[in-house]
């Protein structure tokens, strides 16, 4: 498989990637691996970490890790070919079916025509939405990325900076662009509010969507991640990672270093004295009222477009 033509991608996109992205490499073994069955496409935000971990309490279903390949939408990623993208997928037993979570495929168009090269290659998987209440999102994408190395800019600035962060939000305008290469039934969506409130309800209609035998995967506890109050803990664990690259000799040993020990670690590091004094450190503006009220002007329109396709209310979203 070819690379194709370089896509369009937002200046700040890097910014925006997974927090632990461990390196697709060119598969040594031509063919080996599969292709998954199902993707979740996004939203960033939106609880799609929530539902990879509840996908992979189901015996039957493997969730590929890292959990944001990001494939189809980062051309570097993509050009390592097609096998690099089936290894992810190898360890896999036959009767599983595979799947795997990237946000960064419903930002049209900063990573250009994801959908079309998608359907290229996996014309048949199953898609899976995950939305939330769009300025939340949106504001919530901005805590995300202030804990990265960006500008320190306050939420309005932000928003003027990068369109990214409004477009990520116009779900119906994402949905139109996927409509554009997979029929309607492909697609699932799903409401961030349904599976806080139901889990058991929202993971049932997932699960007979990708095809496998409906368990209750939230017997062990309901899971959350990536909420809006963690985003100090993200930007401690970001600082402690950049310090912990410059310690000599780490580059050299840290393959040997097992994932859950290093995840251990930084776990206890971030809940140190010293990760709390970072955590203290993070300030993103707030959302004021002015702002919000802004947004939800801005969205009315887009939520009444969706609220028509999926045939629902969603006058929650207006306050």
């Amino acid at each position: 498989m070819t690379a194709p033509d370089s896509h369009l991608e937002s200046p700040a996109a890097t910014h925006d990637t997974p927090m632990r992205f461990s390196g697709m490499r060119a598969a040594k073994t031509a063919g080996a691996g599969r292709l998954p069955d199902f993707i979740i496409i996004g939203a960033s935000k939106s609880g799609t970490t929530t539902l990879w971990q509840y996908l992979r309490r189901h015996p039957d279903v493997f969730m590929a890790e890292p959990k944001e390949p990001e494939f189809f939408s980062k051309d570097d990623r993509y050009a390592l070919g097609v096998d690099s993208y089936k290894a992810l997928f190898a360890p896999a037993s036959a009767n599983q079916r595979c799947g795997e979570a990237s946000t960064t495929y419903t930002r049209w168009p900063h990573f250009g025509d994801v959908p079309a090269r998608m359907a290229e290659i996996v014309p048949d998987a199953k898609l899976i939405y995950i939305m939330r209440h769009p300025v939340d999102r949106t504001y919530s994408n901005y805590r995300h990325r202030m804990r990265l190395d960006v500008p320190r800019w306050t939420f309005e600035e932000a928003l003027e900076a990068d369109p990214m962060f409004i477009d990520t939000s116009l779900y119906m305008t994402q949905i139109e662009k996927y409509l554009e290469s997979y029929p309607r039934e492909s697609l699932l969506c799903v409401l961030l509010d349904d599976l806080k409130r139901d889990p058991a309800a929202a993971m049932e209609q997932v699960q007979r969507h990708i095809g496998v035998d409906v368990r209750e995967l939230s017997s062990d506890g309901a899971i959350a991640s990536n909420t809006i109050g963690e985003a100090g803990d993200d930007f401690a664990r970001q600082r402690l990672r950049k310090i912990k690259r410059l310690a000599p000799g780490y580059h050299k040993i840290k393959h040997l270093i097992p994932d859950g020990i290093k995840d251990r670690a930084l776990g206890a590091l971030t809940n140190s004295p010293f990760g709390k004094r970072l955590k203290r450190g993070y300030q993103p503006s707030p959302l004021t009222p002015e702002t919000r009220a802004r947004l939800l002007r801005e969205f009315e329109e887009p939520n009444r477009r969706l609220a028509e396709f999926l045939g629902r209310d969603l006058s929650m979203w207006s306050k």
